[in-house]
This record gives structure tokens, sequence and C-alpha cells, in this order.
């Protein structure tokens, strides 16, 4: 069985391939012990169909697989900025689509 991290990027890489006007980023908090993944623009975070069923399908799936992890999902709107919230200095996994253009 894959780890987290490579079963999150992998799954990652292959969504933007399927929605390429999409960023998403990723970020482990070990101290929280969570997986942090940003997607953005926020309309398609709260309004696109497919990302939705996709979102709902991965949490599934990863809580299925890890049964011990956590997962959570933001986009862009504060105060829930991946930087804001965690105060990170990096991100782990960044990918755009060839698409993406941030507002």
């Amino acid at each position: 069985m894959k780890n987290p991290s490579t079963y999150i990027m992998t799954e990652l890489k292959k969504f933007v391939s399927a929605i390429p006007k999409i960023r998403i980023r990723y970020k482990y908090d070990d101290d929280a012990k969570i997986y942090f993944i940003e997607v953005v623009p926020n309309d398609v975070f709260r309004n696109d169909r497919k990302y939705i069923l996709w979102e709902n399908k991965l949490f599934k799936n990863f809580v299925k697989k890890f049964p011990n992890q956590h997962i959570c999902f933001m986009s862009d709107d504060e105060p829930l900025r991946l930087e804001k919230l965690l105060g990170i200095d990096r991100i782990d996994f960044e990918i755009a689509g060839n698409r993406f253009a941030m507002q």
C-alpha cells in the first residue's frame, strides 16, 4: 500500500489533468497530523460538481485506506488560506493545470 503522501499526490495529479483550470497545493502538518489540500479558484471548490464528487471520493478512499490519518480540504477564502491557517514556510506539493489563471 502506498503511504498517504504518495497516494494524495498521485490523486491530485490525476485530478488536475481532468480539470486544468485549477491549482492544488498540499501540505502535511506534522504537529496537527493533518494533510491539508487547498484548491483554487474558490468557484471550483464551492460550485463545480465534478470537483465536489472528486473530493468526496478522495475523502472516502483516503479514510478507508488510512483510517488513522486526517485530511482537510480548503480554498483560498479568508481566513482559511493555507499560509494563514498554518503559518507555513513551505508547500509540500503544488500543481496547476495548464488553464489555471489566478484572478
